[in-house]
């Protein structure tokens, strides 16, 4: 946890004793004779905390809020095949770290529609799979992230009118990177990722009606976490500046 979010901008507040973040507060981030810490909220506000702790072991936190604010996510867009739950735990921790501004979910034509339906969605776990990912990526943004019931819902979801990839193995018409480079992908890009099972050919369809070019990162298939991971890297690596 390299950032401890907060709620408000109080000025002084507190955390309760049995609080996650009061524990790695004391355990982890003061252990080694710190005396303040970072903190942030989720409109990008930055600033450095002092805890004071209390008699019943909560802390109080003195905070100036003075920091200047945290970078804008880059414009990136994800839309991906719904995968199994551990897969997506990974990704939804990832997608902060990439600095993702927005990803959809989608259940594919082949994909497996009971994963949506799983503890990780119905219970609201996903939110905390995202929050420990803002928490490592020293940025309090929170990534756009929602589920959609088929790509044709989530493609009317897509914002970015400019470059548009689907990662596609087998009817990939150009490299992925070649794609970016050429389609001005540092002003915006939408990435679609397919499912586990892959594309089927109305969803190939759909892509191409939306103005998708279907793109390879090589000749070997990826997880879905994996793809995730790649086809960021690569745009952070040619848009070191976003």
């Amino acid at each position: 946890m390299n950032l401890i979010l907060l709620e408000n901008d109080n000025p002084c507040q507190t955390l309760d004793a049995e609080d996650r973040r009061t524990r790695h507060i004391l355990d982890v981030l003061m252990r080694d004779g710190k005396d303040s810490f970072f903190v942030g909220l989720r409109d990008g506000r930055m600033g450095k905390a002092r805890p004071f702790e209390l008699p019943d072991g909560a802390l109080q936190l003195r905070v100036d809020w003075s920091l200047p604010e945290a970078d804008a996510l880059a414009p990136v867009e994800m839309i991906i095949g719904l995968p199994r739950p551990q897969s997506a735990r990974r990704i939804l921790r990832d997608l902060p770290t990439m600095g993702i501004r927005k990803a959809c979910f989608f259940v594919g034509r082949k994909g497996e529609s009971g994963y949506a339906t799983s503890s990780l969605w119905k219970t609201g776990e996903w939110t905390a799979q995202l929050r420990e990912g803002v928490e490592q990526s020293f940025n309090p943004r929170f990534p756009d992230v929602s589920l959609a019931d088929s790509l044709e819902t989530a493609l009317s979801r897509v914002y970015s009118p400019f470059c548009r990839i689907a990662l596609d193995l087998y009817e990939a018409e150009q490299p992925y990177m070649q794609a970016l480079v050429q389609g001005g992908a540092a002003t915006g890009v939408t990435i679609a990722i397919g499912p586990e099972r892959g594309w089927n050919s109305n969803e190939r369809g759909l892509l191409r009606s939306a103005g998708f070019i279907m793109c390879s990162m090589g000749a070997r298939v990826m997880r879905s976490d994996t793809a995730v991971i790649a086809a960021a890297s690569v745009w952070n690596a040619l848009n070191p500046n976003p």
